[in-house]
């Protein structure tokens, strides 16, 4: 009898929503966060690396390098690395197709930010 009632009132609290919801694990910061996938890449070691997003003008060029900045700092503040970043804004998708993993020539830059986070 005292079985059912346990079970008749945690059924109750449970769709009532009265129960304390568990916590949602927080899916790890990465350099794209905020960034469609299509957009953005990432690569590189603990040492160094290199973040590039295309962007259509330069106004979102000017948001979007902000933003992987941001990243930046959160992720090295999260996991202590990398130590050097390198964030490549380029003009559209061209450019980011074909520079994409290496240096992009200045014609295809919107913005370029290097920062070293090392101690």
């Amino acid at each position: 009898m005292i079985r059912i009632f346990v079970s008749l009132v945690t059924a109750t609290v449970v769709t009532l929503g009265m129960a304390p919801a568990a916590p949602a694990a927080a899916a790890p910061r990465t350099f794209c966060s905020g960034v469609s996938d299509s957009r953005c890449a990432y690569g590189g070691d603990v040492g160094a690396a290199w973040a590039m997003a295309y962007a259509t003008s330069a106004s979102s060029a000017k948001k979007l390098a902000a933003t992987l900045l941001a990243n930046a700092k959160a992720v090295r503040k999260a996991a202590g690395a990398p130590e050097d970043i390198d964030i490549w804004v380029v003009k559209g998708r061209t450019c980011y197709r074909r520079y994409l993993g290496h240096a992009p020539s200045r014609g295809c830059v919107y913005r370029h930010v290097v920062r070293h986070f090392g101690s």
